[in-house]
């Protein structure tokens, strides 16, 4: 599966989706696949909402880069992150819960700038149809035009069946970027008297 991400404003839009090649007008109803990588996830921890409980920084590494990694917990009451899950067996209807969650932030050293962060879902429901749900994101420095940004570049989510032995794996690829803007000049003519 394919498509065009674009982030603006706090949200994340999702466009031109293909499967396997072909266009479809929305996301398949069946199968697993996630979305927020790109920034909601990451503004949603940080958000003071979220009410996120960090733990003192360690140092670490990503890659080459030297790092400090802090540990979070986020209570479910205080959680953004929405949770779905459709078709699974022995469900009627898309089943949708806002899970407590922990994981790991890594921070650069020298820019201060998130270069990855891990998440995994805590307490879910007996009721849910999932018991395991993590995910994962990297950044990097992107050149985009003239100028370079810190973006995400991969991320990795996997989820787990209650009760079963089945576990599914979603590797996300962010490519192509490209970034819109536009310069406006308003003038007044003065004519009116």
């Amino acid at each position: 599966m394919s498509g065009d991400v674009a982030a603006a404003h706090g949200a994340e839009t999702y466009t031109n989706i293909k499967v396997n090649g072909k266009p479809v007008k929305q996301l398949p109803s069946a199968g697993t696949w996630s979305d927020g990588e790109f920034s909601t996830m990451l503004a949603g921890i940080l958000s003071p909402k979220s009410a996120a409980r960090f733990t003192d920084g360690h140092a670490d590494a990503v890659g080459n880069r030297t790092t400090y990694r802090y540990d979070f917990a986020v209570a479910q009451m205080h959680s953004g992150w929405r949770l779905e899950a459709a078709h699974v067996p022995g469900a009627s209807s898309v089943l949708r819960y806002s899970a407590a969650y922990d994981g790991s932030i890594w921070i650069d050293t020298e820019t201060g700038q998130v270069v990855r962060f891990t998440v995994s879902a805590r307490d879910l429901p007996p009721g849910f149809p999932l018991d395991t749900v993590e995910t994962s994101v990297d950044y990097d420095v992107v050149q985009i035009g003239d100028g370079t940004y810190l973006l995400p570049i991969h991320s990795e989510t996997v989820t787990c069946e209650r009760g079963g032995n089945e576990c599914y794996r979603n590797a996300t690829v962010f490519e192509e970027y490209r970034k819109f803007g536009a310069d406006t000049i308003i003038t007044f003519d003065g004519g009116a008297k």
